[in-house]
């Protein structure tokens, strides 16, 4: 099913794609600590055959056991709906942007940031080779022509990092983009490889919980925006993203068609 969202010059610039729900068994292959507060972690196996992800901004539900399990129950997907055995406690979720994915060796690689305590941190530093997860969607792609638009914006906290690679690697070669992207400190900048003609800003909380520091928005006010029709995302903790919205929507004017903003998490809540 695709959906067009905005068209230029009869040209469609933006589309929506959606995609049959599946769910799937992998294994992990490779765990890879990118810096103190990232890790990005590799799944595989047949069942991840016929995997898609389109769009920057896709997101899947990653599948782990609950206590005392060595894998979680996958439900079976039936025209009612996924179906899980009868008394199966169901398995812990949370939603991750995948970083790649190889059709070749069936492989999904996704990045996940360590945030405290929580389920899913508290997994991704235990993961080694062999576990299983499990894995629901995407559901669909927001699939965005870069090429159409005079400029690029990207701006999130390190949550964002997946997405934001995504559409960098996706630019034309030329393309004007501005990147801001808030992290902890100068340990968590990653290298964000591109063709375009990219200018990466890298604002830094300084020790502040991540969610709670103004640092993104002043960088976003602070910037001057340049002539000219720009797409424009913002990605990462939902409250904060509220703000920046505001900021772009209301008091700048620009066109809520061309900005896209999604809370990847809320400070204080799981999944």
């Amino acid at each position: 099913m695709v959906a067009d969202t905005g068209t230029m010059n009869g040209q469609t610039r933006t589309r929506r794609v959606m995609h049959g729900l599946a769910f799937r068994r992998a294994e992990v292959r490779r765990v890879e600590r990118l810096t103190p507060r990232y890790m990005r972690i590799t799944v595989g196996g047949d069942a991840l055959e016929g995997f898609q992800t389109l769009g920057a901004q896709d997101h899947f539900k990653l599948m782990l056991p609950n206590a005392g399990q060595t894998e979680p129950v996958i439900p079976t997907m039936t025209p009612e709906g996924p179906q899980y055995p009868e008394d199966a406690a169901r398995p812990v979720m949370r939603d991750y942007t995948p970083f790649a994915f190889d059709p070749e060796t069936n492989e999904l690689t996704f990045d996940v940031v360590l945030h405290g305590q929580g389920v899913a941190s508290d997994w991704a530093r235990q993961a080694v080779p062999g576990q299983v997860v499990g894995t629901a969607g995407p559901r669909g792609s927001h699939i965005v022509d870069y090429g159409a638009f005079d400029w690029f914006l990207a701006a999130g906290d390190e949550t964002s990092i997946p997405s934001i690679a995504r559409a960098l690697a996706a630019l034309p070669r030329g393309m004007k983009a501005y990147v801001f992207i808030e992290v902890d400190g100068p340990e968590d900048e990653l290298p964000l490889p591109t063709d375009a003609e990219a200018q990466i800003t890298w604002v830094h909380r300084n020790g502040a919980p991540a969610g709670t520091s103004p640092v993104l928005e002043q960088a976003i006010r602070a910037f001057d925006f340049p002539a000219g029709e720009g797409f424009q995302t913002y990605t990462g903790e939902a409250n904060a993203l509220r703000d920046i919205r505001r900021y772009i929507v209301k008091e700048r004017g620009f066109d809520k068609q061309r900005v896209d903003v999604s809370g990847h998490w809320k400070y204080g809540v799981g999944d």
